[in-house]
């Protein structure tokens, strides 16, 4: 009789953690949707904070190379647009014209202003692995980064890695393989 209620039990058991398992699921994916949806309906704020900071700290270092023509065509933009967000985009783009490269020493020491921490923290870029974070922005392995290279680049860290990213990653990585296999033959 024991034996038949343990058995019961057990089988209870399994049942209910089944179903916590299928509940636990189903709000995790809940939650990465809300994530995903909050990151896309966030995306031109995030923008135009991404560049703001990122001209900021491209300004401030003059080792970065700007050019000083470039510096004063900032200036004139700074004052000729009402908008915020079209005046942040107009001197980004500026500044990604002029050719300004960013060495890694210098990306890293970004990575230790609060102000630039806080606008990727805002972002859901995750900044705890800082060096693999240069690493993972510099595709070409050139060792230096341009504004643009940056900016593309933290706009896709933002938010949790979603399958669809994973999938068109090893789908590009087999044309290359299918390119370079073509190319031996």
């Amino acid at each position: 009789m024991q034996w038949k209620l343990l058995g019961k039990l057990e089988n209870f058991l399994k049942v209910f953690n089944l179903i916590m398992a299928i509940f636990l699921e189903n709000v995790m994916m809940n939650q990465m949707q809300r994530k995903l949806t909050g990151i896309d309906n966030t995306a031109n704020k995030m923008e135009v904070n991404i560049k703001e900071e990122l001209m900021r700290l491209a300004l401030r270092s003059r080792s970065n190379g700007v050019p000083e023509e470039t510096e004063k065509e900032l200036k004139v933009l700074s004052e000729s647009f009402q908008r915020k967000d079209a005046r942040v985009r107009a001197m980004f783009e500026v500044l990604a014209s002029a050719q300004v490269v960013i060495t890694k020493p210098a990306f890293i020491s970004w990575l230790k202003d609060k102000q630039f921490i806080a606008v990727l923290k805002e972002a859901d870029i995750e900044t705890a692995n800082q060096a693999g974070i240069f690493e993972c922005l510099d595709a070409d392995m050139s060792g230096w980064l341009t504004l643009n290279e940056i900016y593309n680049g933290l706009m896709r860290l933002r938010g949790p890695v979603a399958k669809s990213e994973i999938v068109g990653f090893c789908l590009r990585l087999r044309h290359v393989a299918q390119i370079v296999h073509g190319m031996s033959d």
